[in-house]
């Protein structure tokens, strides 16, 4: 949230999916909030853990740009995202992986999306879990397996039936 105090434009808050952020100080340039990496204290750091983990996403989009598009709006600004582009490549092209960045609490939300048609893609999956994170997802099955940079299982789930 901008403010003007004396003609200077501040930032002392966010606006989140309805939810005001307070910042741990007043920026005075947009420049030094952005580089900013514990901007938010840690009570509001853990209270926008909770509103980031329960906001929807999906779990039905018409295309890719749709589905970027809505996790561009659910990342908090100025904090990471990451979206694999698996459809292409190795080992599952049907299968998509996104995740976003929740600030200060060393967590991400995982987001997997299964291609169903050209125009029809489901969220098959949707998760927190702790960072060093995910990085691929592969469908063996009924079920789907999360794998870290390392090559380690990070989590094995039943896909969701109902959808395939």
């Amino acid at each position: 949230m901008l403010d003007l105090i004396f003609g200077i434009r501040i930032i002392r808050s966010i606006q989140y999916f309805g939810h005001r952020i307070k910042l741990r100080k007043i920026f005075f340039h947009e420049r030094s909030f952005l580089l900013d990496r514990e901007k938010i204290p840690w009570e509001e750091a853990q209270r926008l853990e909770k509103i980031m983990e329960i906001i929807p996403f999906g779990p039905h989009f018409k295309s890719k740009d749709e589905i970027l598009s809505a996790m561009i709006e659910l990342r908090f600004p100025t904090y990471g995202s990451f979206y694999a582009n698996q459809m292409h490549g190795a080992p599952d092209q049907r299968l998509e992986l996104m995740s976003i960045e929740i600030p200060r609490v060393g967590k991400e939300r995982y987001f997997f999306v299964e291609k169903k048609s050209d125009d029809e893609f489901v969220v098959i999956s949707d998760f927190v879990a702790s960072l060093p994170g995910v990085i691929k997802v592969f469908g063996r099955g009924d079920e789907l397996q999360f794998v870290s940079r390392h090559g380690n299982i990070v989590r094995t789930m039943k896909r969701n039936v109902s959808d395939c």
